[in-house]
């Protein structure tokens, strides 16, 4: 055996049998071995050199351990090499194969990175497969010197040992590393008022030390990541893990597309919703068993975060607001948050939100979970609806409870998740929901929103012609000359309105009867969905990016024209914030006086 593969080696000896790296001397390990490791069961080695050797002699020596060996290349040896039985070998070229595959194994204790040596790979290993081990566990970032090869830098910008560097800068209040880290060597060299990023900073919180050794770092991890599941890829990951032990999927909707039914008129700078093809994906109808249920939307099985947890479901990156950003693929609860649930017997539908009571978020993600609840009722017949609860909430507000009764969802037969509490139904089903903004919205919700009109509505209410919904000052997206704006509309026979002021029936009857409608943007348009055929005029900041109203529009046929004035808060060129999302503004009458009488007039 080579002196490197005896030393690799011996490097995951000694971190399975001590809990703690090798020294050099320096006295950074030995501040670190006290904080020990979990049992080792699971080790993941990303090899690109003499994987053979390395996984022969570790295989051998560690009988009680499985070793998952990811080669890094298509021609690896190890590939049809007789290997030791505990050693599993599988070819991942791309960092997203590494981790998808690692997030289908039992979380490992120990992942050591060796590859091909590349800057670009080594960097990209850590940041994206770091947060996949199990809090104690020790990454290993091998062949450090291979960082200084300029004829491995295939990509530019910092290398590995610069980000550790970072990791590893102390707080300037008192000397001590915001991780609690240890290091050697050139680590905790960068600037002391270096700023880091949200990737990196919770790449720090959750590094509970970091110490250089010979040619290699060890980082030990802390704080629990779960892996975030996406919709098209639940079963087939869950089954790869889990077997089918975790459920079934009971029934699937092909996916397909339509012409969307909204016309669109945009007056000012701002975004351009449709008018388009909108495509709806493959809807699942999943049945779970004994999955955990923490309030606000949140799903978890294992060390996964089940895609019903996510409203932005198709989103280029899966977020929850109650979450903490690891990566694309990992994310921590904010709060650390792991009650033990409360077991739940029976059998249950998700249909709740990561808002609950909202009235936007129920109207267009709770309703377009319906099919799943026709489809599972059908199944099993004495299923019950699950939806959680805000703090200070019972039940459900009325008019979700009215809504409920009028879908032919028991609302007496509820069963709820404590704001503070969890649960763990012995069988929840869930489905993919049918409205999912900004990306889609099925075209059978069209005529459930008729029929949920026809039932809720007020009887012989004489409602006005003309609907200017407003928006009271406080909130999001406040608009700052609302007094001459709400003044404007009256002036041009518009009755404003509050929605909120009203009953839900009456609501309802309101836009249902309304020849034309303005108001601000936002759940309180919603309604919208009761007014098929109606032309609407969207006052709105030009920094509020969400078009549910295009979205309702394109199932119930809506006549849009959106009028966009400057936000307060200006989205930086090419990203996205929540604070100029929600930011307010000030309607530009003036400007727009003319065309919007133009627009109003019948």
């Amino acid at each position: 055996m080579s002196h490197r593969v005896n030393g690799l080696a011996q490097t995951v000896l000694d971190l399975v049998q001590t809990g703690a790296p090798p020294h050099d001397g320096t006295g950074a390990a030995e501040q670190a071995s006290p904080l020990g490791a979990p049992a080792v069961r699971d080790i993941v080695l990303v090899l690109g050199h003499d994987t053979v050797e390395v996984a022969t002699e570790l295989g051998r020596r560690l009988g009680e351990v499985t070793i998952h060996v990811l080669t890094v290349s298509a021609d690896d040896p190890a590939r049809t090499a007789a290997l030791p039985a505990n050693v599993r070998v599988t070819t991942c070229l791309t960092i997203w194969d590494r981790v998808h595959h690692v997030a289908t194994l039992p979380r490992p204790q120990l992942v050591v990175e060796s590859g091909n040596g590349r800057k670009g790979q080594k960097l990209a290993c850590f940041r994206e497969m770091f947060l996949l081990l199990e809090p104690g566990g020790w990454y290993v970032v091998d062949r450090l010197s291979d960082v200084a090869d300029p004829a491995l830098h295939d990509v530019p910008g910092e290398t590995v040992l610069d980000l550790l560097d970072r990791l590893a800068t102390p707080d300037t209040s008192d000397g001590s590393t915001t991780s609690g880290a240890t290091t050697s060597g050139p680590a905790g060299a960068a600037s002391e008022a270096e700023t880091l990023d949200a990737a990196d900073a919770e790449l720090r919180e959750s590094s509970s030390a970091i110490v250089r050794s010979g040619d290699a770092a060890f980082v030990r991890k802390t704080n629990r990541h779960r892996f975030k599941l996406r919709d098209a890829r639940a079963s087939e990951m869950l089954t790869r893990r889990y077997g089918d032990t975790w459920g079934r999927v009971v029934e699937t909707r092909p996916a397909y597309s339509y012409p969307s039914r909204a016309t669109v008129t945009v007056h000012g700078e701002g975004p351009v919703h449709g008018p388009g093809t909108v495509n709806v994906p493959e809807q699942s109808l999943r049945r779970y068993c004994a999955p955990t249920v923490l309030p606000r939307q949140r799903v978890m099985t294992g060390d996964f975060y089940l895609p019903d947890t996510f409203r932005h479901h198709l989103g280029r990156r899966l977020v929850h607001h109650t979450m903490v950003g690891g990566n694309a693929a990992l994310d921590r609860l904010l709060s650390r948050w792991e009650p033990t649930p409360t077991d739940l017997p029976g059998s249950y539908v998700y249909l709740d939100t990561e808002y609950p009571g909202h009235y936007g978020h129920v109207m267009t993600e709770v309703i377009s979970r319906y099919h799943g609840w026709t489809e599972a009722r059908r199944l099993d017949p004495d299923v019950r609806p699950l939806i959680s609860l805000r703090e200070g909430q019972t039940e459900v507000p009325d008019y979700q409870r009215r809504l409920l009764d009028a879908l032919g969802i028991p609302a007496d037969e509820v069963a709820y998740v404590p704001h503070d509490a969890a649960v763990r139904p012995e069988v929840l089903y869930a489905v993919t929901p049918g409205f999912s903004m900004p990306h889609y919205v099925d075209l059978g919700l069209g005529a459930l929103y008729a029929e949920i009109g026809r039932r809720l509505h007020t009887p012989h209410l004489e409602t006005p012609e003309r609907l200017f919904v407003s928006r009271r000052p406080g909130g999001w997206r406040t608009c700052h000359n609302l007094p001459e704006v709400e003044e404007w509309f009256r002036r041009e026979g518009y009755t404003v309105v509050y929605p909120e002021d009203h009953s839900f029936g009456d609501q309802i009857s309101m836009f249902r009867q309304a020849r034309r409608i303005a108001g601000f943007g936002g759940s309180g348009m919603f309604s919208l969905m009761f007014a098929p055929g109606a032309r609407c005029v969207l006052l709105s900041g030009n920094a509020n990016t969400a078009n549910n109203e295009y979205l309702i529009g394109s199932v119930v046929g809506l006549d849009l024209h959106y009028f966009w004035s400057p936000s307060d808060i200006q989205h930086p060129e090419g990203g996205w914030t929540n604070e100029a999302f929600h930011s307010g503004f000030t309607f530009e009458l003036d400007r727009f006086a003319d065309d919007l009488r133009a627009t109003l007039a019948d």
